[in-house]
This record gives C-alpha cells, sequence and structure tokens, in this order.
C-alpha cells in the first residue's frame, strides 16, 4: 500500500481527524499497573485474573476478596460507555479552543448533561492532582475579580442576571469572586478563589500557605493582606504602590496571566461561581501540560 499516496488523498479535516485519532488510540489504559498488577483495596500485589465483565478484564484479591477492573476506584469505573468514547471526549475538551457542551454531546454521542456530568468529573481531577505547584524564587502574587454567578439556580424573587451583566455596586464588592494568583520566574503556579470582595490576610494563608519557599521574594502591590502574610510566614516581600514596576520590579507575569484567563473564560459564555476552582485548573493544565495521554492515565491511576 502506497501511504504517501493515500494520505495525500486526504482531505484538510480528514488529516486532522486521522490525527486526533492517533493521539487518541495513545492513550494508555493499562498505566495503572505498568509497575506491576495490585489491588486498589488493600494495596496486595498478588491479584489473580477472573473472567471478563463487560468486556474488561476483572482480578480478584485473595487477600480482601475483592474483584476489581484496572478502573477500580477511578471515575471510569461505573460508567456504561466505551473508553473510546471518553477517550474522544478528553480530546475535545482539550483542543486550542474547548468545543462546546453541546457540540461535543452531538460529535461522540452523548446526552448534553452526560456531557457536563463529564467535564467536572476531569475537572475535580485535575483540581485535586494538578493545583499543587510550589513556589519560589522571585513569586508575585495579586487578585481579580470576577462577577458572582449562580447560573442554573433559580432564586425566588431574584431576577436572573444576563451573562456579561455588571455590579450593582461600584469598585470591589461582595458581588465579585475574588481569584488568587501567585506565580514565580519557572511559571510554577497556584490560583484558588478565596472568597468574596476584598481580601484579607485570613484569606491569603488559606491560600498561600506553606505553598512559597522561606528564601522567596514575594511582589505584590500595596495590599496590606499581603504584609499580614508575609509576616506570618517569614517570607520577604515588596510592595509596588499602584502595582507599577520600579527598578525592574514587576508584577507584568501574575497580570498577564489574569488577562489571559479571562479571555479564555470569554468562550464559555457565563460560569457559575461554585466551578470557579475548577475552571482555573482547567486553565492551567492547559497552559502548563496540555497532554490528553497523561490526564488519561491520570483519570485511571484514580
Amino acid at each position: 500500500m502506497n501511504l504517501e499516496y493515500l494520505l495525500s488523498t486526504l482531505s484538510k479535516s480528514q488529516k486532522t481527524e486521522l490525527l486526533q485519532l492517533l493521539s487518541v488510540d495513545d492513550m494508555n489504559e493499562l498505566s495503572r499497573f505498568e509497575n506491576g498488577r495490585y489491588c486498589p483495596h488493600c494495596k496486595n500485589h498478588k491479584p489473580i485474573k477472573k473472567g471478563i465483565i463487560r468486556n474488561r478484564q476483572r482480578f480478584y484479591c485473595s487477600s480482601c476478596k475483592k474483584y476489581f477492573t484496572v478502573y477500580a476506584q477511578t471515575i471510569l469505573n461505573y460508567t456504561k460507555k466505551e473508553i473510546s468514547t471518553w477517550k474522544h471526549y478528553i480530546k475535545f475538551m482539550f483542543e486550542a479552543r474547548p468545543k462546546p457542551i453541546k457540540e461535543i454531546s452531538k460529535s461522540i454521542g452523548i446526552s448534553e448533561r452526560t456531557a457536563f456530568r463529564w467535564r467536572h468529573k476531569i475537572l475535580n481531577v485535575l483540581n485535586q492532582k494538578f493545583m499543587n505547584d510550589n513556589l519560589g524564587g522571585i513569586v508575585e502574587a495579586d487578585e481579580t475579580f470576577i462577577l458572582t454567578s449562580r447560573k442554573g439556580v433559580h432564586i425566588e424573587g431574584i431576577k436572573g442576571r444576563r451573562s456579561g451583566g455588571v455590579s450593582k455596586y461600584r469598585g470591589i464588592s461582595r458581588e465579585q469572586a475574588g481569584i488568587l494568583v501567585a506565580i514565580d520566574r519557572n511559571k510554577n503556579l497556584v490560583s484558588k478563589v478565596y472568597g468574596y470582595g476584598k481580601i484579607s490576610g485570613a484569606d491569603v494563608v488559606p491560600v498561600l500557605q506553606k505553598r512559597i519557599d522561606k528564601n522567596s521574594l514575594l511582589i505584590t502591590d500595596g495590599c496590606s493582606a499581603y504584609l499580614e502574610f508575609a509576616k506570618y510566614e517569614n517570607i520577604e516581600i515588596r510592595q509596588l504602590k499602584g502595582g507599577k514596576p520600579v527598578g525592574g520590579v514587576h508584577m507584568n507575569t501574575v497580570n498577564s496571566y489574569h488577562s489571559k484567563f479571562k479571555q479564555w473564560m470569554y468562550g464559555f459564555n457565563g460560569v457559575s461561581t461554585k466551578y470557579l476552582n475548577n475552571y482555573l485548573a482547567w486553565f492551567k493544565f492547559v497552559k502548563q501540560k496540555n497532554d490528553c495521554g497523561y490526564l488519561f492515565n491520570q483519570l485511571i491511576l484514580g
């Protein structure tokens, strides 16, 4: 077969689809046992094969007397869909511009409700496994704000606000969810919703405590909350009035991250505040790794 000739006959969209299928097939569903088979319940390393269930190999552990598959104790364990469907979902989700829920559901043949649930199952894994950076050296920290949203929730007596609306109050208020972002010059990152309105020292501590090396230099604007935190953690701090650069010391990295995150969020047509930490994890993964095979393996590894 003349493979080069065959590829030349494909259209651009067909070539793109072929590349997607090849990269999806590279996702390894046996990663969990690549260093030896073990029971996910009791960690015994001598389980035996015991039949097939739903076209998947089943194992039996003589130690805890439990049966399991390679997907035990993961979000893929009780799925009724083929694993290949999950692979395609992940691939669509982590394209350069994520496809909307409706488009993904039509493309892979699942309901919109299932597509929504899968999105947040995957993002919960990212939030738990990919948001644990430690920072060092020069660390920039600053907060940004996104208008609070209760999208999908009907509250009696309160009229819904359209996506893209504005706050009823001027300046920073309790109507705005505050996101604290800290980033060092090696692009290690911590980002989390700390609460609502103006930040305080009590808000900074849960987000950054024990996440910044003691020998680091923390650069912030003039907010007193960071000064309290630096004293609490015994970290050197330099505050820039109004956040403006002074003598080569700047906050450009963290401010740029804020801007890019908000631009990326525009494509989702409004996100409920309760899911905002998941979207912070999603964006961080996209910027730092964006490896679908790595993500799929993390889903398998529980």
